[in-house]
């Protein structure tokens, strides 16, 4: 599971940083020696700037996280697809209605025979004649 920081806490853990910075204490003392060595200042500096880069960045993302909920609001809802899901199965069964490819040739066979029907008509009255 990966947990979230939020921006909050990283700007008072940045204050407490500069804060301790600017009272002018030594730090890291402790164990045997001073606490302190020569590239400790470019160390803190460097992490505080690293800080100030990490906050810039959460704000940009809180920024586009904002523009993308605004973009989504946009977007149709679950009620407008229930909407196009009945409008489909309305659709559905007016294609099923719909005669089908055997219906259209049994019409078609039909239809070719009333007209030879009609136009041998004569012939067919003198077949039939005794």
């Amino acid at each position: 599971m990966v947990s979230t920081i939020s921006p909050e806490f990283l700007r008072r853990q940045l204050a407490k940083i500069e804060q301790e910075a600017t009272r002018g204490e030594p730090s890291l003392k402790g164990g045997g020696s001073d606490g302190t060595f020569d590239d400790m200042e470019a160390r803190v500096s460097a992490l505080e700037e690293g800080l100030k880069r990490i906050e810039n960045k959460l704000d940009q993302l809180g920024d586009r996280t904002s523009e993308m909920k605004g973009q989504l609001s946009g977007m149709p809802s679950a009620a407008t697809f229930g909407d196009i899901k009945g409008a489909l199965g309305k659709l559905e069964g007016r294609v099923d209605a719909l005669p089908t490819t055997a219906k259209l040739g049994a019409l078609l066979a039909l239809a070719v025979a009333a007209i030879t029907i009609v136009t041998k008509w004569s012939e067919l009255m003198a077949a039939l004649r005794p």
